[in-house]
């Protein structure tokens, strides 16, 4: 049930372009592993008369999310066809210099801690080559507790979980455009502040 749900959330609130799932005979373990964009890469269709005609053209204000790409790792096993989840991975990874940013993007990432996490990596052989991986959290609320066992035994509702699970993955996209907006777009945080509402948390 929990893993429907997880996919469900997943496909509503990220735009999946690829999808692989591997086997381990010996322990009975899964893993699938999804390709994603920002949500707002998401292809619009055109209707006329209640039939497609093709897509709509790209807003070139969000062509600068391509820079973010989305990596989804689930591990989960089965016992008597019902889909256990062990682990859950999110993140996105982007090669980008930061220059006089760093401090903003710092800022940034202090106003979403509670639903991300950012690591900066830079080569030791040549500084300039640096990147931003950025993790969602919500790999935290499955290593802390069972949720399956949590739903079951009616410590969380069904309801409270969808709800817990949306918080993590629409804080993550929040944070890619805001990243996208300070660092692409070179927008002050103090603008990206009021566009996003962060001073209230994420």
């Amino acid at each position: 049930m929990v893993y429907d749900l997880f996919i469900k959330l997943l496909r509503k609130n990220l735009y999946l372009v690829f999808h692989e799932r591997y086997k381990n005979e010996n322990a009975n373990m899964f893993i699938e592993r999804f390709g994603a964009k920002h949500p707002l890469l998401k292809p619009e269709f055109i209707i006329v008369n209640d039939q497609i005609h093709g897509f709509k053209k790209q807003n070139d204000r969000f062509s600068g999310l391509e820079k973010f790409p989305i990596f989804v790792e689930l591990e989960y096993s089965e016992d008597e066809g019902e889909k256990l989840i062990e682990g859950v991975d999110i993140h996105a990874e982007a090669n980008i210099k930061l220059k006089d940013r760093m401090s903003d993007v710092v800022k940034l990432a202090k106003l979403f801690e509670k639903t991300v996490m950012v690591e900066r990596t830079r080569l030791l052989t040549d500084p300039s080559e640096e990147s931003l991986v950025i993790y969602s959290r919500i790999g935290e609320m499955y290593a802390s507790t069972y949720v399956e066992d949590d739903l079951d035994e009616g410590v969380i509702e069904e309801e409270e979980l969808t709800a817990m699970i949306e918080k993590y993955l629409t804080g993550f996209a929040t944070f890619l455009q805001a990243l996208d907006d300070l660092i692409v777009k070179r927008r002050k945080i103090s603008m990206i502040d009021g566009l996003y509402n962060l001073s209230d948390g994420k």
